[in-house]
Order: C-alpha cells, then sequence, then structure tokens
C-alpha cells in the first residue's frame, strides 16, 4: 500500500470543500481514489493559485484551515489566537472564501493524481 502524503490529504479534503460548496457533483468523482501522491510543484501552484484568487485574511484562514501550510490543521482556537478572529469570522469566512472557489479550475491541474 502507497503511503499518501499529508499534501494529498489536505489537497482532497480542500477540493472536495469546494466541489460540496459549490453543489459540484462529485458523484462520477466519488470516491477520489487516489493513484498518485501530488508533487512539491503542484501543491506549490495549487496553494499559490488558492492565495491569489482570495483575498489575503481569506486565504490566510483557509490555508490555516485546511492545513496547507505545515500539514496539520489549526484549530478555531489556533486561528482565534493567531489572527484575532471570532469563531463565528473565521467560519464565516472559510464558507465565503469556499464559494468563491472554482472546483474545475483547482481540480484540472491535479487529475492525475486520481484514479
Amino acid at each position: 500500500m502507497t503511503t499518501i502524503s499529508w499534501k494529498t490529504i489536505r489537497t482532497v479534503n480542500l477540493l472536495r470543500a469546494i466541489a460540496d460548496t459549490n453543489n459540484n457533483s462529485m458523484m462520477l468523482r466519488d470516491p477520489l481514489r487516489i493513484t498518485n501522491d501530488i508533487s512539491d510543484g503542484q501543491f506549490s501552484d495549487l496553494v499559490q493559485k488558492l492565495q491569489s484568487s482570495l483575498p489575503i485574511e481569506e486565504a490566510l484562514i483557509v490555508v490555516a484551515y485546511f492545513g496547507l501550510h505545515i500539514g496539520n490543521r489549526l484549530s478555531f482556537d489556533e486561528i482565534r489566537v493567531r489572527y484575532g478572529y471570532t469563531s463565528d469570522e473565521i467560519n464565516n469566512m472559510v464558507a465565503n472564501a469556499i464559494k468563491k472557489l472554482d472546483f474545475e479550475s483547482f481540480y484540472n491541474p491535479l487529475r492525475n493524481i486520481f484514479e
């Protein structure tokens, strides 16, 4: 069995959230069968695309929430302490940010990691 990196796991979590929030049915892709690990370049491109698609505050919160910086997701309390937002503000920022992201533009460059 191949070990899947934290980068791949966090990427799939983000893709699922974007699809679920924006009503992009992943039924045709579900379950996303991971066959390859995301490359460092692909992951870097994903984070860069995320950062360029959102206002800086939202990008920071989404990166922290999904653990796209060091692999560990930060809890609402950790994000609250680090960035000074309330839990409600964090929840709203994540929800609003995800609504702004286009599933296909994030999924298409990563097709090779899925079956």
